[in-house]
This record gives C-alpha cells, sequence and structure tokens, in this order.
C-alpha cells in the first residue's frame, strides 16, 4: 500500500491543533489499540495526562472518499518543524475534542511538549509509553475542566491528535511524477 511523506505546509499560515480524541491514529491501524501506547494519567491529583503527540516515521492508515487506501507518515525533521511552529505560535490552550475545529475546549492546555532525541539524553520510558522511534513529539496535558476530566478517567479519551493542513513532502511528489512519466513513455 502506498505510504505518503507528510510535512508543515509551506507559505501558509500555521493552522493546526492537537484534539483529546477516542480514536488516537498513531497509536494504531485505526482498528485496534495498544493498550500500552494509549496516554497516561500521571497525577490524579495534578490532573496530567502524558503521551505522544506525533510518532517519527509511523504509518498511519488512511481511506479517502473514494475508497483508496494508503498511508501517511511523518519524518522526525516534519514532526520537529510543527513542534517548533506549535511553539512559536504559542497554540498550547488550542486543544478539542475529537478535531471539532469550531470549539476549543476550555480548561484544559498543553503543559509541556518536547521531541525525543537518544542522542541528547532525551527520553521517555518504554515501560511506560511503550515502543517508539527516535525524534517523536511527545507532550503532556492540564486538564481544570471537570467534565474532560471525568471523560479520561472512564476512557472516553484515549489518546492525542495533532491535526492541521500538510502537504506530500517534495520528496515524494517528485518519485511519483517520475514514476508517472516513467509509465507514460
Amino acid at each position: 500500500m502506498e505510504v505518503i511523506e507528510l510535512e508543515l505546509t509551506n507559505g501558509t499560515e500555521l493552522d493546526f491543533q492537537v484534539a483529546l480524541v477516542d480514536s488516537p491514529a498513531i497509536e494504531s491501524d485505526f482498528l485496534a489499540f495498544k493498550k500500552n501506547q494509549q496516554f497516561k494519567v500521571i497525577s490524579e491529583d495534578k490532573r496530567i495526562i502524558s503521551g505522544f503527540f506525533m510518532m517519527a516515521e509511523k504509518p498511519i492508515y488512511r481511506r479517502d472518499d473514494d475508497g483508496r487506501e494508503y498511508y501517511v507518515k511523518f519524518t522526525a525533521d516534519s514532526i520537529r518543524t510543527i513542534q517548533e511552529q506549535f511553539q512559536i505560535n504559542k497554540l498550547s490552550n488550542q486543544v478539542n475534542e475529537n478535531h471539532n475545529t469550531d470549539k476549543f475546549i476550555d480548561g484544559v492546555y498543553v503543559l509541556e511538549t518536547f521531541i525525543v532525541d537518544e542522542s541528547r539524553g532525551v527520553s521517555v520510558s518504554k515501560e511506560m509509553y511503550g515502543e517508539y522511534s527516535d525524534r517523536s513529539w511527545f507532550g503532556s496535558m492540564k486538564i481544570e475542566n471537570d467534565q474532560v476530566w471525568e471523560s479520561v478517567k472512564n476512557g472516553t479519551f484515549k489518546g492525542f491528535s495533532v491535526e492541521g493542513i500538510f502537504d506530500k513532502s517534495e520528496d515524494d511528489f517528485m518519485s511519483r511524477l517520475k514514476q508517472l512519466v516513467k509509465n507514460l513513455t
């Protein structure tokens, strides 16, 4: 099945959010979730949850409106750019529920994020969060909203999902264009 690399759209305004979702794409092939990779409640008293926002090189299953199936993935470099733009543009309070981009959730914000980088000694516990790719994006959210906190505790929300306007990488586009030209000749 085709794998398409995605990256942050060049030359456009930054437009993405982190959502609390019931089906986090990075944790599954969209059908089954691995329990050990869901975000974790780090502190019941402090209402902090932590987990991966994006996984480097992780194929994410997609099906378009025409029924075509494929995977998308983000490179480590693309994830770093997205995370840096998230910080630069101060988007920590733009959290929505299940990709409802018209309504931000009050009382929920991104507390911290970082790029896992083993060469710098920045890592997370594989025992707590399962296997992951180096240079993936990890973060924590603070949940002050009582209703959302109950949804986290009862398992309605199972993870994080980054949504935005992303382009196919130039390398992917050029390789597909070359293949198309080759097939025409």
